[in-house]
């Protein structure tokens, strides 16, 4: 009877990268309560399986850094996300199109092309406002101003989000840089696999169609 052969075991240097499980550090700046909560809410009903004690992570990801109210807080908002966000998406985008364009017969440049606008800003941008529907949750400085206007009660806050807060004029780079945040606290929260599963279920397939 021939003895199985043990798996080998991933290097420790690799385990760090494939499943990071980033501890979370206290922001040194106050996020709107009651928008903390109207994430939370949000986060759950699309995403059950993250854990009310992870959510600040998220909400890192949907903060702009034109809240941070010093260049020091900058490194607790989107600002670190993005880049780690941007490489995951160029990846898996890769891998992704290769298997879904095989047999296709495409002109010289065509390829790297479709790639290139699945990961777009423009494309991007359409996967936040229209499948996440978390743009109009963005912080930024001009929605601390709305928050101060119409935060008063969660119900408020709510009311002027379904009429108002959806219609914010944010530009395609930052809904899209949203996104690519979103795609980085997955990525730490949850590992690489899993990272790679979430982009190909909740970003790919609603970019440009």
């Amino acid at each position: 009877m021939a003895l199985e052969k043990e798996e080998p075991t991933l290097p420790d240097k690799w385990k760090s990268v494939s499943d990071p499980r980033v501890a979370l550090s206290t922001p040194p700046f106050m996020m709107p309560p009651l928008w903390a909560a109207e994430v939370g809410n949000r986060l759950t009903k699309r995403f059950p399986a993250i854990p009310p004690s992870r959510h600040p992570l998220y909400l890192r990801a949907l903060t702009h850094p034109s809240f941070a109210p010093h260049v020091d807080a900058r490194d607790h908002t989107m600002v670190q996300l993005v880049p780690i966000g941007t490489r995951l998406l160029d990846l898996v985008a890769v891998l992704w199109s290769t298997r879904a364009l095989s047999g296709e017969k495409l002109a010289p440049g065509e390829w790297s092309q479709c790639v290139a606008a699945r990961t777009s800003d423009e494309a991007l941008s359409v996967v936040m406002v229209a499948h996440l529907q978390l743009a109009d949750l963005i912080l930024t400085d001009s929605l601390v101003d709305a928050l101060r206007k119409h935060g008063k009660s969660a119900a408020s806050l709510q009311k002027w989000l379904q009429h108002e807060g959806v219609q914010r004029r944010l530009s395609a780079k930052i809904t899209a840089d949203a996104t690519r945040a979103i795609v980085a606290a997955w990525y730490l929260d949850h590992g690489l696999e899993s990272a790679a599963g979430m982009v190909v279920r909740e970003v790919l397939p609603y970019t440009f169609g």
